[in-house]
């Protein structure tokens, strides 16, 4: 109801440079929704990140200017750390921050209420290279990023009856997705045809509709991703669920396929206008050929 993300981390950075590092840079993409934030882009202004605590190896950090702390500037937080991390040495970072969601419409993002499609949401260390060093570069609304890539666990507290979509592997589908949700998705992991996972009349609560009921009336999807460079999601009452697999090849020399999982998470209404977008891509390819 008030579109606002309320988030915790904890991040464990490993130095793998031959540098010993007193600062870290943290990029904070939803301030290119705050006030003075600079833009290249027309943006809403929803008031940017709120950062509520960062801690460096268990250790609070205060807002400030000079000295062990951190400053916001834009897009980008410098925290200055109470020790050196050294070369082959580790960080532990603890930053809890909230945002609201800005407007469809928005820079790769947004939310229509009951649809949120959320990315650049979480404090993200930048890349330390041996070029230029840190990359803080800020987020100006118009450009792609040079991540460093992670592993990742990751949370989400959603309503019940909401389905996600999200970066990686749900671990705990027993606990968030009905019974009848999971043995369609289990079918079309099987086999080659598209599988109706959730369908219009399955969206809701309950053992023959979408998802389970949550405690409170909440539900926590868990997700592991590994290596990748970036961490997205998106959330919706009104999701329908379509699921199957593609074949990939055979890496391992087994003799036989590999595949990977295919699903698609779309609303009823947006049928026709997925389907007309479609098309018409198809008479662009044919012009231009």
């Amino acid at each position: 109801s008030t579109s606002q993300i309320n988030g915790r981390e904890a991040v464990r950075y490993f130095n793998r440079s031959p540098d010993t590092l007193r600062t870290i840079w943290v990029h904070l993409n939803q301030n290119l929704f705050a006030p003075s934030s600079p833009r290249v882009v027309e943006t809403p202004v929803t008031g940017g990140t709120e950062i509520f605590r960062v801690a460096a190896w268990g250790q609070a950090l205060a807002k400030r200017d000079t000295g062990a702390g951190y400053a916001i500037w834009a897009t980008s937080m410098r925290i200055v750390l109470p020790r050196p991390l050294v070369p082959h040495d580790s960080l532990d970072l603890d930053i809890a921050w909230a945002f609201q969601v800005p407007p469809d419409g928005a820079p790769r993002e947004g939310t229509t209420g009951d649809v949120f499609m959320i990315a650049y949401w979480y404090p993200q260390i930048a890349v330390y290279d041996d070029v230029n060093g840190w990359q803080n570069d800020p987020y100006l609304g118009g450009a792609e990023f040079y991540m460093g890539y992670a592993d990742y666990e990751v949370n989400l507290s959603v309503p019940q009856g909401w389905l996600v979509a999200a970066t990686g592997e749900l671990t705990n589908p027993n606990d968030v997705l009905s019974r009848q949700t999971r043995d369609r998705l289990a079918e079309a992991r099987r086999g080659a045809h598209v599988v109706n996972v959730v369908r219009d009349q399955d969206r809701g609560v309950g053992p023959t509709k979408a998802t389970n009921t949550g405690f409170d009336g909440v539900l926590t999807w868990r997700f592991r991703a590994r290596n990748v460079r970036d961490f997205d999601w998106g959330a919706s009452s009104k999701f329908l669920w379509d699921a199957t697999v593609a074949v990939v090849g055979d890496r391992e020399r087994r003799g036989r396929p590999d595949t990977t999982a295919i699903n698609t998470f779309y609303r009823p209404e947006a049928r026709k206008w997925a389907w007309d977008r479609s098309a018409e891509y198809e008479r662009s390819v044919v012009e231009f050929l």
